[in-house]
């Protein structure tokens, strides 16, 4: 009565355990260079990602940087068109006042410069 479509092969790669993201946008302001509370380096940048027409919602992306190339600070200018490719991790933290906090953190895995930083012309 029923009949196999097809078989399905497996793999015995590992699975990835995390979400992965890729988002193209302009950065919001020059990449920082920041130390965590272990002590660990990284640097952090604001992508805006708009969908749709014009006047559609911005949305902005907080992205962090481990280990990357040395010209990354140059090349990470605020207005930069940029494609951007990572990992997402969900967080949940609790506030001083008990309040629960849940949020998500990109870590960046590979990056493009789609468009050097824009420049404004008068007429």
């Amino acid at each position: 009565m029923f009949q196999s479509i097809s078989k399905r092969t497996f793999s015995n790669t590992a699975i990835n355990r995390y979400a992965k993201f890729q988002v193209i946008g302009r950065l919001g302001a020059d990449a920082v260079k920041r130390v965590s509370a272990n002590g660990t380096e990284f640097y952090s940048y604001n992508i805006a990602s708009i969908l749709g027409k014009k006047d559609a919602k911005t949305t902005w992306l907080t992205v962090s940087a481990f280990s990357p190339p040395d010209f990354f600070l140059d090349a990470m200018k605020k207005g930069n068109l940029v494609y951007v490719e990572g990992k997402i991790t969900s967080f949940e933290t609790t506030k001083e006042d008990g309040e629960k906090v849940y949020g998500h953190n990109y870590t960046q895995d590979n990056f493009k410069i789609l468009d050097s930083k824009r420049t404004e012309t008068s007429e």
